[in-house]
């Protein structure tokens, strides 16, 4: 089902809860798969408490590359996704589907490690680097409370 995208910053500021393991996420998954569709290509990824759950669930539907004319898209779902590492840190343009129209330079790490449950509820590891990278960045960060505007790049030498 297509739900309406949270835009809602208090709303988007909560901690989402850990997925419990016999939790039944199934139309939590597919509600974020039919909203990102529906957003005609304006987003790579959604977090569950973008459209209303707020369940640490992410959905990451990622151009990976062409052939001839058509894309070839890799779609991640990741359940209690967390970031363990991170390296190269660099300022980024990012846009948010919560905050439509609003472009912000946030801090983001070329390279990182993400460990999460896939749809079979799987232990994974993934090894992540430059756009597709950031993307998990982001949605993981949803997951934490976290917007674009927490991110906002500030240049220090700290």
């Amino acid at each position: 089902m297509i739900k309406s995208i949270v835009k809602n910053y208090a709303q988007l500021r909560k901690v989402c809860d850990k997925v419990e393991p016999k939790e039944d996420i199934r139309q939590i998954i597919q509600d974020l798969k039919d909203t990102l569709e529906a957003t005609n290509g304006k987003g790579v990824g959604l977090s569950a408490n973008q459209i209303g759950y707020n369940k640490k669930i992410c959905y990451i539907k990622m151009p990976v590359k062409k052939e001839g004319n058509k894309i070839i898209n890799e779609e991640l779902i990741m359940i209690n996704p967390e970031i363990i590492e991170k390296t190269k840190p660099i300022a980024v343009k990012e846009e948010c589907l919560s905050f439509p129209g609003l472009q912000v330079v946030v801090k983001r790490f070329v390279f990182t490690a993400v460990t999460f449950e896939n749809e079979k509820r799987e232990p994974c590891m993934k090894l992540l680097q430059d756009f597709y990278a950031f993307a998990v960045q982001h949605e993981t960060d949803h997951c934490n409370s976290l917007t674009i505007l927490e991110r906002k790049f500030r240049n220090t030498n700290t």
